[in-house]
């Protein structure tokens, strides 16, 4: 009988990816929105001594192995790092709190994008 993650351990591979992907990043998020795609929200670009925080947006569809950014509409979220996102919906993204330039951010209300109609709603 094997162990869960058994055929995983030791085994590491370049895979290779099709589209424009991110510039290298920390204290970004990266979360699983349905069977097949993920977001990477925000972020540092540079290093920890001269970065410059994001709002960059971009989808990873899992299935052609492929990055695409994205712009949505709408009133998007201050550039940050070192915040929180979930999925609450299909296809829909809920971003909390960060920070920028090493100050915490702490917004009272989330930040919400709708992935179908690629947008960020004002509440």
């Amino acid at each position: 009988m094997s162990k869960i993650g058994e055929n995983f351990l030791n085994k590491m591979e370049n895979l290779k990816v099709l589209g424009e992907g991110p510039l290298p990043r920390f204290g970004h998020t990266i979360t699983l929105v349905s069977k097949t795609k993920a977001v990477l929200f925000g972020g540092a670009t540079g290093n920890t001594e001269t970065y410059s925080t994001t709002s960059d947006t971009f989808i990873f569809d899992c299935t052609n192995r492929k990055w695409t950014k994205i712009e949505p509409t709408g009133s998007p979220p201050t550039p940050r790092a070192a915040h929180a996102a979930t999925t609450v919906e299909l296809n829909q993204l809920v971003i909390y709190g960060g920070a920028k330039g090493g100050t915490l951010i702490l917004f009272p209300r989330p930040k919400f994008l709708n992935l179908f109609h690629r947008w960020w709603p004002r509440f």
